[in-house]
């Protein structure tokens, strides 16, 4: 069967939640366990249709929930959103446009911490044959002490840093929750 590319789209990007699902899983288990994080219902769907109706829903909002309590802790402090794909979109368009969609995709972001209660998000993104990212905002930056190389950018007076996903992975899973 031939899938279209809208079908391929939706299924690299269910490939890509599963694959992070188990990458965090083993990074917040110390390597011992793949199965603490899984995809969220609907996508975070879920959490913001009750949202609408002024209603909390545990444990929903962005792409990742966990399965297991040791996930708690980080799902607790952080929305977990995932894209995979948009390789139309460049990276550093974040600088000279203004509304351009990795802006569009913060500025949800930043809703969804203020309708759950969040300070803190975690954008991981991949694009074909590129490592994959993480975008976060100054709160989570200041207290990873990130290594690497990152990218800086600001947007409507807040801050955020963006920089690759093996890059917070080198840090203790304590640390960062």
């Amino acid at each position: 069967m031939i899938l279209t590319r809208k079908g391929m789209g939706k299924n690299k990007g269910n490939d890509f939640e599963r694959f992070i699902s188990k990458k965090l899983s083993l990074w917040v288990s110390g390597g011992e366990r793949d199965d603490i994080f899984w995809r969220s219902d609907s996508s975070g769907a879920r959490f913001t249709q009750r949202m609408l109706n002024n209603k909390m829903t545990e444990n929903a909002v962005g792409d990742i929930s966990y399965r297991d309590e040791q996930g708690k802790i980080l799902l607790d402090r952080y929305i977990i959103e995932l894209k995979r794909g948009y390789n139309d979109v460049k990276l550093l368009s974040i600088i000279w446009k203004d509304d351009d969609i990795l802006h569009n995709w913060v500025r949800k972001l930043e809703i969804e911490m203020k309708n759950s209660g969040k300070k803190e998000f975690l954008l991981i993104w991949k694009q074909d044959r590129k490592p994959i990212v993480v975008i976060v905002n100054n709160i989570t930056w200041e207290r990873l002490s990130i290594q690497g190389n990152f990218l800086h950018f600001s947007l409507e007076g807040k801050d955020y840093y963006c920089f690759k996903l093996e890059e917070l992975l080198n840090i203790v899973a304590g640390d960062v929750m």
